[in-house]
């Protein structure tokens, strides 16, 4: 089986990638992640783009939500002043970028879909901003916003699809 233009080992599971997903994924800067992103909810192998935004969304959302906790354990334990002031920095833009998620998500609800690319890049930004103030230092987070921004680029993606010409047939 070919998926993004090379041969990929998945779980049995999704062992057929479906044209979105491949359509999605082709997209991003790596598509393995993409895909293993996505079939990790259950929905993904009969989800139309509509659906395969809300999963998109609800995977960048929790995994926000999670290294949002997680920022209070390296932030209590270090006695560095500068990275102390890092990792303040990061949990306020990981508020921001759950605030933007939210949007996103409110936007889905909405049927608008305006929103939805717009919201995801604006969370991916933050993510940035996250990075860009740990650089310099050996951070805990660096993987953790890697991962992020990269479930938000999907996020992305999925939101142009959605405002394209071909999604209206998909959701019609």
């Amino acid at each position: 089986m070919a998926a993004c233009d090379f041969e990929l080992h998945l779980h049995p599971s999704y062992a057929v990638v479906t044209k979105l997903v491949d359509k999605v994924c082709k997209k991003t800067s790596n598509c393995t992640f993409c895909i293993n992103a996505l079939y990790s909810d259950p929905r993904t192998p009969r989800a139309d783009i509509y659906n395969l935004a809300y999963v998109a969304i609800k995977l960048a959302f929790d995994n926000t939500s999670d290294t949002s906790g997680y920022i209070s354990s390296p932030l209590n334990s270090t006695f560095d002043p500068n990275f102390q002031k890092s990792l303040q920095c990061c949990e306020v833009d990981y508020k921001s970028a759950l605030d933007k998620l939210i949007n996103a998500f409110g936007d889905l609800d909405s049927e608008s879909y305006d929103g939805v690319e717009h919201y995801a890049e604006e969370a991916a930004s933050k993510v940035d901003d996250c990075q860009s103030g740990l650089s310099g230092t050996k951070s805990p987070l660096t993987g953790k916003n890697q991962v992020l921004n990269a479930l938000c680029k999907i996020c992305a993606i999925v939101g142009k699809l959605l405002n394209s010409p071909e999604a209206v047939t998909t959701l019609n």
